[in-house]
């Protein structure tokens, strides 16, 4: 049987896939923006519960922009797609967040 992290995996590649496309044909105005980080936050999730779930089986630990893994085969850095993208959200809305901060 198939373990469910791998079908975990599956989705968030495939919600990545999603984003890209989005990112390619849809314009930057306020309704794609929204669409795009709607994807974004699905893949989050998902990317999130995948490292929640490997840490029943290894030590993880996250730092900026990337996370550690660790077994007692070894360990691996990765990049942390869930900070990636928080930061490409913001980068994608700055114009707003800026408006909101000055008003604000």
């Amino acid at each position: 049987m198939i373990d469910p992290i791998y079908l975990l995996e599956q989705a968030a590649c495939i919600l990545l896939i999603i984003l890209i496309g989005l990112l390619a044909l849809l314009d930057l105005n306020k309704k794609g923006k929204t669409i795009i980080t709607a994807v974004s936050v699905a893949i989050i999730v998902v990317h999130y519960i995948i490292l929640y779930k490997v840490t029943l089986f290894e030590k993880i630990t996250i730092l900026p922009l990337i996370f550690l893994e660790q077994s007692s085969h070894g360990e691996a850095f990765a990049i942390d797609y869930g900070q990636l993208l928080i930061l490409t959200n913001i980068v994608l809305w700055r114009k707003e967040i800026i408006t909101r901060l000055h008003k604000g």
